[in-house]
This record gives structure tokens, sequence and C-alpha cells, in this order.
């Protein structure tokens, strides 16, 4: 279970790291959008994550009696679709653009925290600290896999690729 663990956080971190490096940019050159409109947008991003990852946190305790997995696993499903609609949909408005990756951010946030809770859980209080430090692992070698293969991407075939575009 504890690999599983590790390759959502691996994914998780994907979706966290893309969003905040390459968010504004993207609006910028892929939508159009004004770069201080882009900014502001990325910048909604962070902030509905902090309100994501309090709802996660009050869920997980009261609606799930302190299971983390299912508050992750809906949490993730729900942040899923708000990046195929972000994708699929052809948004050309700061508001609209907006408040999908404010979803996004919402529900991508909390998994973010409670994998960490949910790898302690999971393993014997001597364990714990590894436990964290494996999942985090896997989290923060996603930035570099994913990092380095979407600027060879957009360096190779620009934003508006098969390969980024659905």
């Amino acid at each position: 279970k504890m690999w599983i663990l590790c390759l959502a956080n691996f994914f998780v971190y994907i979706i966290r790291y893309s969003i905040f490096d390459w968010g504004t940019t993207f609006l910028k050159q892929a939508k159009g959008m004004d770069i201080e409109h882009a900014a502001w947008v990325v910048g909604g991003y962070e902030v509905a994550g902090v309100v994501g990852m309090l709802v996660g946190g009050y869920t997980m305790d009261k609606l799930f009696k302190g299971y983390g997995g299912k508050t992750c696993a809906i949490y993730m499903a729900l942040c899923t679709v708000c990046i195929f609609i972000f994708w699929l949909v052809p948004l050309n408005t700061v508001l609209g653009n907006g408040v999908l990756l404010w979803s996004t951010g919402f529900f991508i946030y909390g998994p973010q925290c409670l994998i960490a809770v949910v790898a302690v859980n999971m393993v014997p209080k001597n364990a714990g600290a590894a436990a964290v430090g494996l999942t985090g692992l896997f989290g923060y070698l996603s930035t570099i896999v994913f990092g380095w293969w979407i600027v060879l991407v957009v360096d190779t075939y620009g934003w508006n690729s098969g390969i980024l575009m659905l």
C-alpha cells in the first residue's frame, strides 16, 4: 500500500507544480490571457489550495472518521475532472479559466497534505518519518521528471501540441 501512496503523491505533485510553475506561461501563450490576469489566476490557485487543505482535513476527520484515503481519492477524482474540463472546453475568459484552475488547486492541495497523514497512519510509530520522507521523495522526483519532460515538449512542439492538448 505504501508504494501506491508514493505513486499517488508522484501524480499529485505533477499537477501541483505543473500549474504553479507553468500556469502563468500556459495561460498567456496558449490561452491568450494577459500576463497580469494569468498571474492572478495562478495566485488564486494557491489560495484555493489552502482552502482545499482545510476542507480536506475537516472532511477526513468528520465525514470519514480519520480515514484519509477516501478523502484523497474523492479529491483526486474531482481534480481530474477539473483538469479535463480545462483542457477540453475552449474557455478564453479570465473568470472561466480561473474557476477551473482554482477548483483544481482546491482539489489537489487536499491530497498533497493528507498523503503524509495517510502514510503515518499506515506504518508503526517508529517508521512515521521514513514513510513521510518516502512519499515526499516521490513527490519531488515527479517535479524533476515532469519538469524536464514539459520543457522538452514545449520547446519542440509548442503548447498546442497533441501531447499537451487533448
